[in-house]
């Protein structure tokens, strides 16, 4: 028989094309880079329409595998829709990306009610420390 699959995961890995801000994407290497000379609001954007919208009325994670040279945080955010309608949003947690070798990383966030989600977005904490980011899948729990 053939593996049930499961049912919570999104199943596609999003990948985060829309920079802005003057944010830097090197879609080659998967390098995701917040320059000294970016917005304070310079980030990535999830393009892929496919994967919204977005509910997690029982909470979730975001899974991804992550290097940087030098340590990293970064965060994630959901908004309601792509700006200016980004109400309600949330942000998850920041995580410390501090492996120079690719590694799993997990960030669980609360129930968010009824709201859903049409906006997926990526903010990187330190300026000028790039960090290579791919599989990235969410789960509703």
């Amino acid at each position: 028989p053939e593996p049930e699959p499961e049912p919570e995961n999104t199943g596609a890995s999003v990948v985060f094309t829309g920079v802005f801000g003057d944010a830097l994407y090197d879609a080659e290497t998967s390098t995701y880079t917040f320059p000294s000379g970016a917005q304070s609001w310079g980030g990535f954007a999830n393009e892929d329409t496919a994967v919204y919208p977005f509910a997690f009325p029982e909470g979730g994670s975001i899974t991804f595998t992550a290097s940087a040279a030098e340590p990293t945080n970064l965060k994630f955010k959901f908004e309601k829709n792509p700006y200016p309608d980004t109400e309600p949003s949330f942000e998850t947690e920041t995580v410390l990306i501090d492996s120079t070798s690719a590694q799993e990383y997990t960030v669980e966030f609360a129930a968010q009610g009824e709201n859903t989600f049409s906006s997926f977005l990526l903010y990187l904490i330190e300026r000028d420390s790039p960090v290579v980011i791919t599989d990235v899948v969410v789960t509703t729990n």
